[in-house]
């Protein structure tokens, strides 16, 4: 990219709920990054926040003009249904998503730009960077060495952001977000359009600063635990419903399949991340750790299996291998009893 004529026309898609203390950080890494303005467009969506949001994205948006920055201020619908607003919105060949609370790296979009083939790619994902305060981490499995969508599924990293997608394969193939579904909402997304990706291409550079802090987890401590792991169980059957779209499971090609269960993997590793693991290490209430672990054991796992075994895919139960690794690779078995759930095991298997 040498010159103004191989820049892509890019839209970054912004949905702010509450975010007054952040935005200021998103926008200057946006200045910063030396993107020509003919070029780009910026939306953002305020949710019904209780705070200055809107007036913070008012005063950005004299900055850069009302040309290529556009609010749309709205009552509270969701994240799911903001990022649906935000995309039905798009009049440029190519878009990104940012959340209100993370920022850019220099050149991201021009390196995404660069990596993405001429814009010939459907998604082109750039490296992250994890910041915790002044410490950064950069995200080892973000680290790809070859342009494999099998690679990138089997790494855990179905984020929406940290990515430039071509808007006409999105909108070609009708993916939207499911209103509502705001937990694991991207693991929804991500598992549903994944196997309709063709070509797909990873920049060598970092591109998104990811801020990490223990607010973007404890949506789970928030109150409501039992209803938000129905709902991300739920979004796990939605997920294998988009991708089917009428189909069964063994009418998928060989490629197809293994794309999909790639992803359901990766689906069943965030509901297992977000509702045990996540608890046990970091200082959720005791209470609020000991009643997820025992719904995790002692139903939703079971739940998971039938859902699997409702569309016919075999290629995974919750039990067996599944304990050894969350205990033992993931060193909780000082925490928690195995030996406390083998029961749970034998009354599933007498019930069938």
């Amino acid at each position: 990219m040498h010159n103004l004529v191989d820049f892509l026309e890019i839209t970054i898609l912004i949905p702010c709920y509450n975010a007054e203390h952040t935005l200021d950080r998103l926008f200057k890494s946006i200045i910063k990054q030396r993107y020509p303005k003919k070029y780009l467009s910026i939306i953002c969506t305020n949710d019904g926040s209780t705070d200055n949001t809107l007036q913070v994205l008012k005063n950005w948006q004299a900055k850069f003009g009302t040309e290529c920055f556009t609010i749309i201020d709205q009552e509270n619908q969701g994240l799911a249904e903001s990022r649906n607003i935000l995309f039905n919105n798009v009049k440029t060949p190519y878009l990104t998503f940012i959340d209100s609370d993370d920022y850019y790296e220099k050149k991201a979009l021009i390196n995404l730009c660069k990596s993405s083939d001429e814009g010939s790619a459907d998604i082109t994902i750039g490296k992250i960077w994890r910041r915790n305060k002044n410490k950064k981490i950069s995200f080892w499995l973000s680290n790809f060495k070859t342009h494999n969508i099998n690679q990138y599924i089997g790494n855990n990293l179905f984020f929406v952001w940290n990515k430039l997608y071509k808007t006409s394969f999105l909108k070609s193939n009708n993916f939207h977000w499911v209103k509502g579904c705001d937990m694991l909402e991207d693991q929804l997304f991500f598992t549903s359009i994944i196997p309709y990706v063709k070509k797909i291409r990873f920049s060598k550079h970092h591109t998104y600063n990811f801020v990490y802090s223990k607010n973007s987890m404890s949506a789970v401590e928030g109150g409501n635990q039992e209803r938000k792991f129905n709902q991300a169980i739920q979004n796990l059957d939605a997920a294998i419903r988009n991708v089917l779209r009428e189909r069964t499971f063994s009418q998928l090609e060989p490629r197809e399949k293994k794309i999909l269960t790639g992803g359901i993997y990766n689906f069943l590793m965030q509901i297992f991340s977000t509702f045990v693991l996540w608890p046990a290490f970091y200082g959720f209430d005791k209470q609020v750790q000991v009643s997820l672990r025992d719904s995790f054991y002692s139903e939703k796992r079971y739940i998971i299996n039938e859902i699997l075994n409702k569309y016919g895919i075999k290629f995974y139960t919750p039990f067996g291998w599944w304990r050894k690794f969350t205990f033992v690779v993931l060193n909780l078995k000082n925490r928690y009893d195995v030996n406390k759930y083998k029961m749970y095991d034998k009354n599933y298997k007498n019930k069938k």
